[in-house]
């Protein structure tokens, strides 16, 4: 298990003062491995509407090692191929030298869907990499590693509202063990309605965050190791099931 402390400053709504939280990343195996949640994450990312000052800001970081990488493996899905709307991360590849990762937003039917998409080869195998993607209204900034992407924007994606009860699933497209599953180790999955457009707020010297931003509203920090990822912010995810899931031998502070 590589685990490992650090001191947050504010962290969560209502916190005073420093707190020290424990952070482990887990492994996917690629086949079987899948953390579900009863909810979807993605609740809490409003639709794209006619407001977009008010409805179009949210921030999504992460960490991930992928160990192999095959084209449309999923990172986390929400239920995307039974109830629409729905949202996922996948990665995606043509080929050595063009891996790539990609947000898709779903709305109400498959053929209204909003990507951004990395630029080819932005991607590795066998090293962590921080991906960081924030909105401010319609725009999105995709960061990786703390830098910007030269990443693209596609599709309509003009409705996107999202149901508690649609469930997320890590790992894996949604209920779907058909081929789609990701192979590698993943930390610190964070989400809320805010746009950051100041990365050093997620990095330290050891490469994780200095302070967690207090949310405007509901956000996610997930981490945890093999036998529980806990949800440590203010949300709601619902019932957690973990199968098949194993300690990464090293973290992003390694």
């Amino acid at each position: 298990m590589a685990s490992f402390g650090y001191t947050v400053a504010g962290f969560g709504a209502g916190d005073v003062g420093l707190r020290e939280i424990a952070v482990d990343a887990i492994d996917f195996n690629g086949t079987t491995s899948v953390v579900a949640y009863a909810n979807n994450l993605f609740q809490y990312i409003p639709a794209q509407n006619t407001d977009p000052a008010e409805d179009s800001t949210h921030t999504i970081s992460f960490w991930l090692k992928p160990e192999t990488i095959t084209d449309a493996d999923v990172i986390v899905s929400t239920d995307a191929y039974g109830t629409f709307p729905s949202n996922d991360i996948q990665l995606r590849t043509a080929g050595a030298g063009t891996e790539q990762i990609q947000f898709s937003y779903i709305g109400s039917n498959n053929s209204n869907v909003f990507f951004v998409t990395s630029s080819p080869g932005s991607i590795t195998t066998g090293a962590w990499q921080h991906i960081m993607l924030t909105w401010n209204d319609f725009t999105p900034t995709l960061y990786i590693d703390g830098a910007v992407d030269s990443h693209t924007t596609s599709g309509s994606g003009t409705d996107i509202p999202a149901s508690a009860s649609d469930g997320t699933h890590f790992g894996q497209r949604y209920a779907d063990t058909g081929g789609y599953d990701y192979d590698g180790c993943l930390a610190e999955f964070y989400i809320d309605l805010n746009h950051y457009n100041n990365t050093e707020s997620f990095r330290s010297t050891a490469g994780k965050p200095v302070q967690v931003p207090t949310p405007l509203s509901n956000y996610f920090y997930l981490t945890g190791d093999s036998t529980t990822w806990a949800n440590q912010g203010n949300g709601s995810a619902g019932t957690q099931t973990l199968t098949s899931i194993t300690d990464c031998a090293d973290s992003p502070s390694d």
